[in-house]
């Protein structure tokens, strides 16, 4: 099983067009603390499998993360989204989708993005 979630995280804190537009390196895995300032991004892994088989050994795997992406509610996500995407492009992975939500309740807007990609495990 391959561990990319370092890579993953170093690239988008290298990501310096990224960092200014969220006044830090503010990449926090799954959850963050609650006065933790917006705007900021979560990730997670959600799929890691054996992807491809040769001689009954795993050759690759599937690896698909979340991205989200929150700011305050009269802020927009999109100069954020468009600095994950290049990123996480860069990485290999292709976006899957990318769906708008608002919190109400907090005035929240979150930009939930999906990534995938196949890695090798192994060179033959």
């Amino acid at each position: 099983m391959l561990n990319v979630k370092p890579l993953v995280v170093e690239a988008l804190e290298n990501n310096e067009t990224l960092v200014n537009l969220l006044g830090g390196k503010k990449v926090f895995f799954m959850t963050t603390s609650e006065d933790t300032k917006l705007p900021y991004i979560t990730y997670q892994e959600i799929v890691n499998v054996d992807d491809t088989y040769y001689d009954n050994e795993a050759y690759s795997s599937e690896i698909q993360f979340v991205i989200n992406i929150w700011v305050p509610g009269d802020e927009s996500t999109t100069k954020i989204a468009q600095e994950v995407d290049k990123t996480m492009k860069s990485l290999g992975f292709k976006r899957l989708s990318a769906v708008d939500l608002y919190h109400k309740e907090t005035e929240i807007f979150q930009k939930n993005m999906r990534y995938r990609t196949n890695k090798i495990i192994k060179e033959e």
